[in-house]
């Protein structure tokens, strides 16, 4: 009872308290002069404390050494070699290891006297040692956060929440892996493979970028630009928005967003008015919708682990929970072969090199209004996860995903043990059937398109055209091919009358500015474009 309360100046009590704070160590690795002084300190705790009277903290250590020797505790070489031994001068820093997650655990276990858990006390010390040195390039209040997670055990074996905990110009006090941010694209590897899984689409599935419509909504890429038709792979390895925008309309929002809320992550969407209720929509596929970084390091833990996703634990010896499957084994390794197969961003990795110490699955994101940089990577043994930004949700014009979160997550492999094995055994092979080959722009609701010759198309006008009406009133040539007949032609919604016979027909501009131009065929299958009129 006594070394558990005894006092060792100012608000210390307790023979470990002392120990830590002007040793820095444990009882256990202390010298006989340290042990001495700690003897010393209790008789007058106030007029002992080495950091305020160093002489008398000196000669009460030194009395307590005499006192072992008379009593044959120690020879008279250790007392000697004990002597010579120099005083502290100041009380340490309290150790302060994973405060976010200690904080947590403290709250979900008030009366705990002692809390085990899965944080590698070395690790989570060289973690939080980067986050500080890379924050330093960092303006204020830019900040970061990082965890790294046992894909087998899916124990979290480090988490940095802040920067720094203790600075209030970085808001280091917010746990920013627990904090709702925007994901940005760092959900489209799981639209992928739920997409392989439903049959819509396979790797070498061709797939076109190019300007397309749902209803109101018009992604685009975040280049600006439109790169044609491309692999699914390809599309995902470029993280190209418009394709993912496309796969998510077969796939249906509400279905996406039942899959990834059956593995426990919390998904919060925008509501569109104050009395609407918030419900899912083709902008999940971009990062509209809220989550956590401790929640998508745990959908990519579940890629590493099969497609099967555990809950992660932060307590030594948890009852382990029942993992839930969100795509099959297949469709996981197909996703983390083509994360694998992209290209490093610039700057970051050599290919060659990174192959070296083996293959890491890298996705990264940043989120509207460039308010949050993620990076996740992925290797057979750990899932990183990286989250660069302001606490306080402003934006970070100049730091992307690529640039300031995906250098970090190499770092931390760095880290790591050695990659032992790849987190793939090959890329996916083969090319898909027939029906799988081109995945094409169609209404929602109609499936898959196949890449048909005979299939209706509008090949005049050319969408995005501009035609100069011509002042003596010559009517405007429209064209299609394929399609069953008979067809029918529409301007602006409204039917125009032509002749059943031919895929031509005749439509005279009445005024200027942008029309839309369909043409239906007798199945119901449809195509348009929209011209400008001049």
């Amino acid at each position: 009872m006594y070394l558990t309360l005894a006092p060792f100046g100012g608000n210390l009590e307790g023979v470990r308290a002392g120990a830590r704070a002007w040793l820095g160590k444990e009882p256990r690795e202390l010298t006989a002069a340290e042990a001495a002084l700690l003897v010393a300190l209790p008789q007058a705790p106030s007029r002992l404390r080495p950091d305020r009277w160093l002489q008398a903290a000196r000669t009460a250590r030194d009395r307590v050494l005499q006192q072992s020797r008379d009593a044959d505790l120690l020879n008279a070489p250790a007392v000697a070699e004990a002597l010579a031994e120099e005083v502290p001068t100041q009380r340490l820093a309290w150790p302060l290891l994973a405060p976010h997650l200690a904080e947590r655990l403290k709250r979900q276990q008030p009366m705990a006297s002692l809390i085990r858990t899965t944080v590698d006390g070395g690790l989570q010390r060289a973690l939080e040692d980067l986050a500080k040195d890379e924050a330093a390039s960092l303006p204020a209040p830019g900040s970061l956060a990082l965890m790294v997670v046992d894909n087998k055990t899916a124990a979290i074996v480090a988490t940095v929440g802040s920067a720094d905990y203790g600075d209030a110009g970085r808001l280091g006090a917010i746990d920013m892996t627990r904090a709702i941010r925007s994901p940005g694209s760092t959900l489209k590897p799981f639209l992928y493979g739920l997409a392989f899984d439903a049959g819509i689409l396979r790797p070498r599935t061709l797939i076109a970028d190019v300007s397309m419509r749902f209803g109101d909504y018009a992604p685009k890429n975040f280049d600006q630009a439109f790169h044609g038709e491309l692999t699914a792979a390809e599309a995902l390895q470029r993280s190209l928005n418009v394709p993912a925008v496309l796969i998510l309309d077969r796939l249906g929002p509400a279905r996406v967003t039942a899959a990834l809320e059956r593995t426990g992550v919390a998904l919060r969407f925008p509501k569109a008015t104050a009395s609407d209720r918030a419900r899912p929509g083709l902008p999940l596929a971009l990062g509209g919708v809220g989550t956590t970084l401790e929640d998508v390091t745990m959908l990519y833990a579940g890629l590493a682990n099969g497609g099967l996703v555990r809950p992660l634990r932060t307590t030594a010896g948890a009852p382990g929970t029942t993992p839930v499957r969100l795509m099959s084994a297949d469709a996981a390794a197909d996703v983390l072969a083509i994360l694998t197969e992209a290209a490093p961003p610039p700057g970051v990795v050599p290919a060659a090199a990174r192959s070296s110490r083996g293959a890491i699955a890298l996705k990264t994101g940043t989120s509207y209004g460039f308010r949050d940089a993620w990076a996740f990577g992925v290797s057979r043994e750990f899932t990183v996860g990286v989250w660069a930004g302001r606490a306080d949700g402003s934006p970070s014009p100049d730091r992307l995903g690529r640039d300031a979160a995906a250098p970090l997550v190499q770092k931390v492999f760095d880290l790591l043990p050695a990659i032992r094995s790849p987190v793939i055994a090959s890329g996916p092979s083969g090319s898909p059937p027939a029906l799988l080959r081109r995945l094409e722009s169609t209404p929602a609701g109609e499936g898959i398109r196949i890449h048909d010759p005979h299939r209706l198309r509008l090949v005049y006008p050319v969408a995005r055209s501009s035609i100069e009406r011509s002042g003596e009133r010559v009517p405007l040539g429209l064209v299609a091919a394929g399609g069953r007949r008979p067809l029918s032609w529409l301007i602006d919604g409204r039917p125009i009358v032509t002749g059943a016979a031919t895929r031509e027909a005749e439509w005279l501009p009445e005024r200027a500015g942008a029309v839309r131009i369909t043409v239906l065929d007798a199945d119901g299958r449809s195509d348009s474009a929209v011209i400008d009129v001049r």
